[in-house]
């Protein structure tokens, strides 16, 4: 009797061995993507503290806010924010992230605090979510007191 393995038996080996390493594959870039999320969306969360901390210090003797769009964040000084402004400070999301269900109060995708008590006017909510397959989201409250919190 001859010993050794047939062909039958390695291909059914590589069949395996290539579905395992396809769901390993799988599930760390699921975990990748989760650990980014989260990590994208505590720096917004640190940016809206940023914002509400430069007000209630007044510094540079003027008001702080934060403007959402799909795939970025800006802190940004003023009374409102203006795209051009040079001290804009921009916070891109990855390409598998977007904002979206900005719902604020007021008619703007801005949260702006107020000098003094770092209250805002424009408190609600911003979801931070993947897309594809596995999509996840992070919820960001902006109460009316201007505090923030990560759900």
């Amino acid at each position: 009797m001859k010993k050794g393995f047939t062909l039958i038996e390695i291909v059914i080996v590589v069949a395996i061995l290539t579905i395992l390493t396809a769901i390993i594959v799988n599930s760390f870039s699921l975990f990748n993507k989760k650990v980014t999320l989260s990590r994208d969306a505590e720096k917004i969360v640190s940016m809206l503290y940023q914002a509400r901390t430069n007000t209630i210090a007044s510094k540079n003797d003027v008001q702080y806010g934060v403007h959402f769009e799909v795939d970025r964040a800006i802190i940004f000084s003023g009374a409102s924010y203006s795209s051009g402004a040079t001290d804009n400070d921009i916070f891109f999301l990855k390409t598998f992230e977007s904002l979206s269900n900005i719902s604020l109060a007021g008619t703007s995708d801005d949260v702006i605090f107020d000098r003094i008590t770092g209250a805002t006017s424009n408190f609600g909510s911003i979801t931070i979510s993947t897309t594809g397959a596995g999509a996840t989201s992070r919820v960001i409250f902006v109460s009316a007191n201007g505090l923030v919190n990560l759900q």
